[in-house]
C-alpha cells in the first residue's frame, strides 16, 4: 500500500484513503537565500516532500473527551 502511495506522489497525484486522510506531494519553488554566517547569496535548489492531512473520521476519533 505504501508503495502506491509513493509512486504517486512521485507522479505529482494526491492520494486520498477513504475516513483516513489524504496524502500529496508538496514542492517548495528555488530562490535565493542569504548564509546569515557570511552574508553571501545561496541559491537553493526546488524541494519536494510528502504532507499528510488527516481526515475527518480520524480526526473526530482522536478528539475523544475524557482521553488526555
Amino acid at each position: 500500500m505504501f508503495g502506491c502511495i509513493s509512486e504517486a506522489l512521485l507522479l505529482g497525484e494526491e492520494v486520498q484513503v477513504a475516513h483516513f486522510g489524504a496524502f500529496a506531494g508538496l514542492t517548495k519553488a528555488a530562490g535565493a537565500r542569504r548564509d546569515f554566517r557570511t552574508g553571501e547569496r545561496v541559491q537553493i535548489p526546488p524541494t519536494r516532500w510528502a504532507a499528510f492531512r488527516a481526515g475527518t473520521a480520524l480526526r473526530d476519533g482522536l478528539n475523544v473527551p475524557g482521553w488526555g
